[in-house]
């Protein structure tokens, strides 16, 4: 389980308590099921305003994406924050620029 922090805690928290009213308005028996039972309710709303659902999911998964992604403190750049090529809070762009300045100031050619 990731251990979420600042406002994706709070975000977090917004889908428990949607979740929550849902839970009490469906009696559902555990949280799994009422989530999924939710999305299939999403989905019946959905087709009844005419709204396309997987356009919407595909907004949603954009949204965590950027919500959840690391930015690089040199550039400030979005990247991967699990990129094994990512050292120091950098993209892969600056670590290598850090790395060949590392080595021109230790005298290193490549």
């Amino acid at each position: 389980m990731a251990k979420l922090v600042g406002m994706n805690r709070k975000r977090a928290g917004y889908a428990l308590a949607a979740v929550k009213e849902f839970i009490n308005q469906t009696q559902a028996d555990n949280l799994p099921t009422a989530i999924g039972d939710l999305i299939g309710d999403l989905l019946h709303f959905c087709d009844q305003e005419g709204l396309d659902f997987e356009r919407l999911l595909r907004k949603g998964r954009g949204y965590h994406a950027k919500e959840t992604a690391s930015r690089c403190k040199k550039c400030k750049r979005i990247y991967d924050g699990d990129d094994l090529d990512c050292t120091d809070d950098l993209c892969v762009e600056c670590e290598a620029k850090r790395l060949a300045q590392k080595r021109i100031t230790k005298g290193i050619e490549l």
